[in-house]
């Protein structure tokens, strides 16, 4: 019995210590409550392209323990799917600290152009390439060469805006049209 009564004041004192030490420590989490920031409320999109604007945190003097983002993508003020813009949407957040001038990091520099064009993807062969044409004094298809493309490389990384090389080369991963006696296509190879 003496066991029994002692283990339960033991836990009664734990229990008693554990919410003393609880209370101020709600105390403390109360002072550094959570803050809001807002920067789309409700926004809709109603054209492709970026929808950049600036949301401004609180004072740097603030202390933080840490930042969460959340958003949900969807239809502002509205469950009727017809008031939705109808594309799939593709996100890319950005936290930035305005300085006032460029970082190269965070500046997108390609890593080659196509005729001075920026592309993802380009498929190309060095050696000349061939497409078919419909001759249409012969009433035949006829394979000339393909016409080139200048690439130029930027692989600097100091410097990722200047160009380090170019080379010129033929389309690669591409359809040889074939043609009947009209001059219509009927396949590809």
């Amino acid at each position: 019995m003496k066991s029994l009564l002692l283990k339960g004041l033991t836990s009664l004192f734990f229990v008693s210590v554990f919410s003393i030490c609880n209370t101020d420590h709600s105390v403390a989490q109360e002072e550094e409550d959570t803050t809001w920031v807002n920067a789309h409320d409700e926004t809709h999109w109603y054209t492709y392209g970026a929808y950049d604007r600036w949301a401004e945190f609180p004072s740097e003097d603030d202390s933080y323990r840490k930042i969460t983002l959340e958003y949900t993508i969807g239809c502002p003020g509205t469950d009727s799917i017809s008031e939705c813009s109808q594309w799939d949407y593709t996100t890319k957040i950005e936290a930035m600290l305005p300085t006032g001038t460029y970082d190269s990091n965070v500046v997108p520099a390609p890593n080659f152009r196509v005729d001075g064009d920026t592309v993802s993807t380009f498929y190309y062969n060095t050696d000349p390439t061939y497409i078919n044409v419909y001759d249409d004094e012969n009433n035949s298809t006829d394979s000339i060469k393909a016409d080139s493309f200048k690439v130029t490389l930027f692989n600097d990384s100091q410097n990722p805006l200047q160009a380090t090389d170019s080379m010129y080369v033929y389309p690669g991963n591409y359809y040889r049209y074939e043609f009947n006696s009209n001059g219509d296509t009927i396949d590809s190879t």
